[in-house]
């Protein structure tokens, strides 16, 4: 026997390798020295005996010695080289550069690999038949670079490289001609059809297999220009590439003929019976033939008929492989036609062939006479597949080697002499405290996955709203954010303005009586109705207009009919009003010469102007008191600031200049000053003049003087008057609650300014009206002390939004711990279990999850009560106008907008928790006890409190159609009353409906919406399906006998429904209810059953249970989930498995929570788990 070689250590780089000596010859005997031993960090040539052997008669064989370098890696072959020559011709003749692989992994760096590679082709490049880059990522530079030293490739493998592209590769198959026999590059995405031109230009006449499966851009052109003229090609793979199609198919038959072996197309684009002609005609020597639609459930448009694949199977006899998965078009008499003329088949999937599956007689009849089939898969059948079919097909088919349902491998049990399947059982122990007794029960295992459907609706959905609640903080922050909002003085804020505008300047030529208009130097053909009658700057107009009876105004402008043109007004009509009222009020109040004591009158009119005043307005409109106070100056007096004989008057007065008389005294021009010369915020106003052109930004009271100013020179004939009409609508919340808010005074107030100039001939009685100007001034004023209450509310809604997150991450954490030792998942790698966690995640309704616990929500409605009021009032100003103009609408300030008001589903979600609470504890419960599992849970829709938050976003949508500023009464005050901006009468405040009044409002108006949508909607598809249904409030009897004692029942508000698949319906799914529809129903009745499945989900609707089911009543329409009586709910030794399932499925969420874990480690109670 030849003596073993001896371990020579060599340090290599840094690192210690023991690699056997192998003698290159025989050798005469002589006594071996000891191997060389190489400093660290250096590489020096061994000495030659460091391959001698104990007995130089004996050699190692080459081909052990092939196979001891094949584990080498092509950097250690490149370290062996550089030992010495014994070393490097040792390599040599063990062939092993003609093979060369390498695999990037993940901490591996990209730079050795690269150097590995330029070292590899500038050494033996040439001498490499075999090269395999797999998952390496090397970019086109260093292919470019290497690609020349390859000249004798013959198979070429590069799958998993997501840098190559077409240049890459035509780097490395370009050096080699008519050499290449076959390439993969399997999930290269950047391959494209030029990299199929390259294989074809080079390697046409040489090429036998090319798997380029799941590259996403090649085509079904690309795949033409490859098989063109490749006459030997034998395997042809391009799974998973969606714009390949059935033309390529067909090219690949036409130009391989009877070579084609293989031809692999599941997963990409349409194949029709086309290809399958084409195969049958030209490719019998087929053997496996892949095409496998991209939906596996069999649903969808196209495929491959009966006719089709029968004929491809009569003519290609020699078949062995065939994957049918998706073809919903196939019948059972495919199969029958397999049985008698596929007798080489080995491997069939029929996954999502329902029409094949579903006839057992059938399907066990022909697969037993297929000899040679050893796999068989029938994946994505649900409730066709069940348990009698997998005992049917084991026992009829004992040739199977392995049967696949759904991922899961069934192999029949052929000891025990018997064909069904063991359904695994656990032991379980109940230990009766009373009798002192422990006894042992036989239940069976959990299977959650098998028991309990899994919704993709419920997914997206509950992704969404996990993505919503997950980044409310970060979104919109703990408290509302004013810094975009201007500040006057600390807790008070502009909500909107302060807005100077021009509404139009009416002119009448005297000689023929035409009216024009002019708006900011723009003609203007009419008027807009806006400003007249849905404007609150023309309540005071329209007010007195029908207090003094003013005959100029129109019916329709006073609510009083339907106007002709509902946006514009005629420029006659509103220089008519206008001056009809200026002398109106002239006549009635300023008759006597100097009179300057105000006008001032209360009005109670209609503020119906959002949509939710517009729903509800035929049961309760909303009235505000505004005060209006009128000043009226003769300008005649006045004199021009040009002119030298003495001080301009202003509107608001001289402060230096003291009283003049007795009568004039310091109170007496207080009180007859406007209320706009003694703010106590100012106001600053924009002005322009036109000579010299500047822009500045001066007071109130200063730009009205300016304006009268320029007024006057441009009419310096006329005499003009001024009228200014002041209106202040004081709105603040109840202070008077037992509830902590915080406080909002709002200030709305708003000025218009109406100056004449009028030519009198007779003195002042034969005046005629030539030039009117009507100006308006609008700001609204917030005061609010939000400031104080910031960190409360910071709080509050920071440990809520807290809870949330540690709420969801227990739940994933639970599902992770709990699902990953089951038996079936146990040894499973990590990414499965990752995978299966979160499949577990997303089965629990994300609404229990989020509402369930009592904690999150009270910080939130907490919150949302202290805050709301000024939330709204934020959002009011998102849709104001100015002059009835939406000057700037930004779609992202009001997203966030809504995201605020969406923050009232807290408050909805804490409304029901009490009335569900209050209806368990009162009403459901028998007297004389509490509360027990066996009453079972009655909770809300979480759909329900979703959907009526998101509708109450539009409650702020405005429209003109909405708008009703209606005067109902007017109160005319007395003239000695001091009016200025300190004191207000007590009865013009007005109630704010910003706040918890306006949630409580909107959510009320929203749920009738609902009702009435989902009534007309749950109407239909009892009409159309004749099956129970439930809106608001569920019954469900799948509640834990640990309900009340572990965790609180309160958990379960939110109706949490279980989608239970029972044994005899495994794998139903909404799909598979979808195709049965689609196959016994039309069109109408498709699209109502796809709204009942997308929407209320399905339950087990068997016959013993629909009998026991609780009629709808008029307290809440309910619909119970569960059968007490029926499924052995609450008896631990009768409980099936679906119970079992849904019972965990229960605790792995509902123990989860954050509070419950508190409970169950802070106040150490007993806890005894069910595990397998």
């Amino acid at each position: 026997m030849p003596a073993l070689a001896m371990p020579a250590p060599i340090v290599v780089e840094g690192e210690y390798i023991a690699v056997y000596a192998m003698p290159r010859a025989p050798m005469k005997r002589s006594r071996a020295p000891p191997a060389s031993i190489v400093a660290r960090g250096s590489i020096k040539p061994a000495s030659h005996s460091s391959f001698a052997t104990t007995h130089p008669q004996w050699t190692l064989p080459d081909s052990i010695r092939r196979d001891m370098l094949a584990f080498f890696t092509p950097e250690d072959l490149l370290a062996l080289e550089q030992v010495d020559r014994s070393w490097r011709e040792a390599v040599a003749s063990s062939g092993a550069w003609r093979s060369v692989s390498m695999r990037q992994e993940p901490e591996s760096r990209m730079a050795d690999t690269h150097r590995v590679l330029r070292a590899v082709a500038r050494r033996h490049g040439a001498q490499v038949r075999r090269l395999e880059l797999v998952n390496c990522a090397i970019p086109d530079q260093v292919f470019a670079d290497v690609g020349a030293w390859f000249s004798a490739l013959e198979v070429l493998v590069v799958s998993g490289c997501k840098m190559l592209t077409d240049v890459g590769l035509a780097a490395l198959v370009s050096a080699s001609t008519q050499s290449v026999r076959e390439v993969r590059a399997v999930k290269c995405p950047l391959l494209t059809n030029d990299a199929l031109a390259v294989l074809n230009a080079h390697h046409a006449q040489t090429l036998r297999r090319v798997d380029l499966s799941y590259c996403r851009l090649v085509t079904s052109d690309g795949v033409e220009a490859l098989v063109r003229g490749a006459r030997d090609l034998e395997a042809i793979a391009f799974k998973g590439c969606p714009k390949v199609n059935d033309a390529a198919a067909v090219a690949a038959a036409r130009e391989c003929r009877e070579s084609l072996r293989s031809l692999q197309l599941g997963g990409s684009g349409n194949i029709s019976d086309a290809a399958l002609e084409a195969l049958a005609e030209h490719c019998p020597n087929l053997k496996t033939l892949d095409i496998a639609r991209s939906n596996p459930f069999g649903m969808g448009r196209g495929g491959v008929s009966d006719g089709g694949l029968m004929h491809l199977l009569a003519k290609c006899r020699r078949v062995e492989s065939l994957v049918l998965r998706g073809q919903g078009r196939l019948s059972a008499n495919v199969l029958v036609f397999m049985s008698f003329n596929c007798e080489a088949l080995e491997s069939l999937d029929i996954g999502g062939c329902r029409g094949i599956v579903q006839n057992t007689t059938l399907l066990c009849g022909a697969l037993k006479r297929m000899a040679r089939l050893e796999q068989l898969s029938v994946s994505f059948c649900g409730g066709v597949v069940d348990d009698e079919h997998v005992s049917s097909i084991v026992s009829e088919c004992p040739q199977l080697k392995k049967f696949d349902v759904d991922g899961e491998a069934i192999v029949a049990p052929r000891q025990s002499g018997h064909n069904e399947r063991r359904l695994e059982r656990d032991v379980l122990s109940i230990r009766d405290d009373a009798a002192g007794l422990t006894r042992q029960i036989h239940v069976p295992s959990s299977d959650i996955d098998a028991c309990i459907g899994f919704s993709f609706f419920r997914c997206a959905f509950s992704i969404f709203s996990l993505l919503l609640v997950l980044t409310d903080i970060p979104r919109t922050g703990l408290t509302v954010d004013l810094s975009g909002l201007p500040s006057v003085i600390p807790g008070v804020i502009f909500s909107y303005g302060p807005h100077n505008y021009p509404t139009a300047t009416f002119t009448r030529n005297e000689s023929t009586g035409i009216v024009a208009g002019l708006r900011r130097g723009n003609s203007l053909a009419a008027a807009r109705l806006w400003a007249y009658k849905f404007d609150t700057l023309s309540i005071p107009q329209r007010a007195m207009a029908l207090h003094l009876n003013v005959t100029a105004y129109p019916p329709c402008v006073l609510y009083r009919g339907a106007c002709e043109d509902p946006e514009l007004l005629p420029l006659k009509t509103a220089f008519g009003m206008l001056d009809g009222l200026v002398s109106a009020l002239r006549r009635r109040y300023f008759a006597e010469r100097g009179e300057r004591r105000p006008f001032a009158f209360v009005t109670k009119g209609n503020w119906i102007d959002r949509l939710h005043h517009t729903i509800i307005q035929f049961a309760w409109r909303r009235q505000d008191d505004r005060l209006h106070v009128v000043h009226h100056f003769d300008l005649v007096p006045w004199r021009d600031t040009s002119t030298s004989g003495g001080a301009a008057h202003r509107i608001c007065g001289n402060h230096h200049v003291r009283a003049r008389s007795r009568r004039d005294t310091i109170a007496d021009r207080h009180v007859h000053r406007p209320q706009l010369c003694d703010l106590m915020i100012p106001w600053p106003c924009s002005y322009s003049s036109t000579a010299p052109p500047t822009a500045r930004r001066v007071s109130l009271g200063t730009h009205i003087d300016l304006r009268v100013q320029e007024f006057r020179e441009r009419n310096p004939e006329l005499r003009v008057d001024l009228t200014v009409i002041t209106t202040q609508n004081l709105l603040t919340n109840e202070r008077k609650t037992w509830l902590p808010k915080v406080f909002l005074l709002n200030h709305n107030m708003e000025i218009t300014t109406l100056m004449r100039a009028r030519r009198c001939r007779d003195g002042s009685t034969g005046c005629e009206t030539v030039v009117i100007d009507d100006y308006r001034y609008e700001r609204s004023t917030v005061e609010t002390n939000v400031d104080e209450w910031r960190p409360v509310i910071a709080v509050l809604r920071g440990t809520a939004q807290i809870y949330v997150w540690l709420r969801l991450a227990f739940a994933w954490l639970s599902c992770f711990y709990v699902r990953s030792r089951e038996r079936k998942h146990r040894d499973a790698p990590l990414w499965r279990q990752i995978l299966v966690a979160w499949r577990t995640f997303f089965t629990i309704p994300s609404h229990v999850l989020i509402y369930g616990s009592w904690f999150p929500i009270l910080g939130y409605s907490m919150a949302q009560i202290l805050d709301s009021s000024i939330t709204h009032t934020v959002q009011n100003g998102i849709w104001s106008t100015s002059n009835g103009i939406l000057e700037r609408f930004e779609f992202i300030a009001y997203t966030l907008a809504a995201s605020l008001q969406m923050r009232n589903i807290w408050l909805f979600a804490l409304i029901w928790k009490l009335v569900l609470w209050t209806h368990r504890e009162l009403v459901s419960t028998p007297r004389g006890r509490q509360w027990t599992p066996m009453d079972g849970v009655v909770g809300f829709r979480g759909l329900f409190v979703g959907a009526i938050s998101s509708l109450t976003v539009f409650s702020f949508l405005r429209a003109i159609r909405f708008r009703d500023t209606d005067v109902i009464s007017v109160h005319e005050l007395a003239r000695h009353m001091p009016l200025n901006s300190r004191r207000f009468p007590p009865m013009h405040f007005n109630m704010s409906e910003f706040g918890c009044r306006l949630d409580f409002k909107t959510g009320l108006i929203a749920t009738g919406v609902f009702l009435l949508a989902s009534i007309v909607l749950q109407s239909l598809v009892v009409l159309l399906t004749n099956r129970p249904t439930h809106l608001f409030l569920s019954r469900s009897n799948y509640v834990p006998l640990s309900a009340n004692m572990l965790w609180p029942t309160s958990l379960l508000d939110v109706f949490w429904f279980v989608p239970v698949r029972p044994i005899g319906q495994r794998n139903a799914s909404f799909f598979a209810s979808l195709r049965q529809v689609k196959e016994t129903s039309s069109w109408k009745i498709m699209s109502i059953r796809f709204l009942e499945n997308a929407i209320f989900p399905k339950v087990d609707t068997s016959t013993n249970c629909m009998t026991c089911r609780q009629p709808v009543s008029l307290v809440h329409w309910r619909r119970t989930q569960g059968c007490p009586q029926h499924q052995h709910i609450f008896r631990l030794d009768k409980r099936p498995r679906e119970v079992w399932s849904v019972i965990r499925l229960l605790n792995i969420g509902l123990l989860s929570d954050p509070a419950v874990l508190l409970r169950l480690h802070v106040f150490v109670r007993p806890l005894y788990l069910l595990t397998h």
